[in-house]
């Protein structure tokens, strides 16, 4: 019997989900933050067509990048915002570059907080630097405001556009949303006790620190369908002192299910501890098993039903397969891997390719290397989007420089009077 024979069945056997959602295999495409919207905030044909291209890459599910729930307050330059349905038709085209592959498509439906750098919203809005309490980031220096504390009206506002989102998501066509309450944004500012200094019913114990992404979780349950994928991408951990903890993390996941959450997606990590990009220092076990919080994500597995993704570190098929035929997964993201080579994971499922050669982008510089290594992938996207192939080899020199250039740009054409209709052209990345 082969080696491909022995191991593919593993990754290539269907996962159905609680709402009756099917998955044709356990490989998906983790997210990826995209910069390819309109200064409006509507899907582009670039962006539309870089996803066409990923729903032929073999993986069973897709997960899109940051999509924001409030254009007063953007991740980066060119999110894609949906506060209603004014880009409807432009969702639509979006959603439906799955068509004839199997392949199911979620939204990542996100709020900033504070991690929002100076200067972020669609054009004509004034920028809004929120979060749970007026606690400001330890990194990023002149690039990011301190926030002010949320009140209690905009919170329920916040919740009310998570579900809002998800509604327009639904009516576009889209097989579901994950919300983001990882890697420091807002969901997960509430959570941690080192943001969140609340003394109301938003913060203190963790039961009122899970209230917001509970709140948000409830509110996408009562604007979509029951067929409609409900998946959290959550924090393991924050990896930082005194921060959000593995039992919290387990805590909220257990109520996350109790909620009908379909699917939820280990992470790490925050904007101050950026675990999510390099792993968690000093485990052996992650460069035995590859991937960055496995311990993790087989506690989940051992204590939860709902079905577990794990993104961050899986480089070959061997230690994908022994991470699901083990049990500590039922999905492995791949983020990486597919913006280095778009039909890997066709090939790790057909047999004909065994590891991926993909490497960190980095100069060796802590707070810029986490941007860059960002800018990297959205620059193999945005290849994509103008039917080119991905350029792994890139220098981190070219990259930062086209980085910097193109955030220039973006910068200066948001803040143009609005004279026209969102543009549905290509840039030049």
């Amino acid at each position: 019997m082969s080696e491909h024979t022995d191991l593919t069945p593993a990754l290539a056997s269907e996962l159905t989900l609680a709402d009756g959602v099917t998955l044709p295999n356990r490989l998906a495409k983790a997210a990826t933050s995209e910069h390819l919207a309109s200064r409006h905030g509507a899907p582009t044909r670039q962006l539309i067509e870089a996803y066409r291209r990923l729903a032929r890459s073999g993986v069973g599910l897709m997960i899109s990048g940051n999509v924001m729930v409030d254009g007063s307050a953007l991740e980066a330059h060119r999110n894609v915002v949906i506060e209603d349905e004014r880009f409807l038709p432009e969702l639509r085209r979006w959603a439906a570059v799955t068509e004839g592959t199997g392949t199911k498509f979620l939204l990542q439906l996100s709020h900033p907080g504070r991690q929002s750098m100076r200067g972020l919203s669609v054009a004509g809005r004034r920028h809004d630097v929120v979060s749970a309490s007026e606690v400001p980031l330890a990194v990023g220096g002149p690039m990011f405001r301190s926030p002010r504390a949320l009140t209690e009206p905009e919170i329920l506002d916040v919740v009310r556009r998570f579900g809002r989102a998800a509604g327009v998501a639904s009516a576009a066509g889209f097989d579901g949303v994950e919300l983001h309450a990882a890697h420091g944004y807002l969901l997960s500012q509430f959570l941690s006790p080192l943001v969140n200094h609340r003394t109301d019913r938003w913060g203190a114990s963790l039961e009122n620190r899970m209230r917001l992404l509970m709140e948000a979780v409830r509110a996408v349950r009562a604007a979509t369908p029951e067929s409609f994928v409900l998946a959290v991408k959550l924090n393991s951990a924050d990896f930082q002192r005194g921060g959000f903890e593995a039992d919290d993390a387990l805590a909220v996941a257990t109520a996350l299910q109790a909620d009908g959450v379909h699917l939820i997606e280990v992470s790490g990590g925050t904007y101050e501890s950026t675990a999510m990009l390099d792993g968690t220092p000093g485990r052996s076990s992650t460069v035995a098993r590859e991937a960055y919080f496995v311990e993790f994500a087989e506690r989940f597995r051992r204590e939860l039903r709902v079905p577990v993704m794990l993104s961050g570190g899986f480089r070959t098929r061997r230690g994908m397969v022994e991470a699901v035929e083990g049990g500590a997964v039922d999905l492995v993201g791949l983020a990486r891997p597919i913006s280095h080579d778009p039909d890997f994971p066709r090939r790790v499922l057909d047999g004909t390719i065994e590891a991926s050669d993909t490497r960190s982008v980095a100069l060796g510089l802590r707070e810029v290397d986490g941007l860059l290594n960002s800018a990297w992938h959205q620059q193999q996207l945005a290849r994509l989007g103008r039917g080119k192939a991905v350029r792994p080899g890139r220098h981190p020199l070219v990259a930062l420089a086209l980085f910097v250039a193109t955030t220039a740009r973006d910068a200066l054409v948001t803040r143009l009077p609005v004279l026209r209709q969102p543009s549905r052209g290509c840039s030049k990345r």
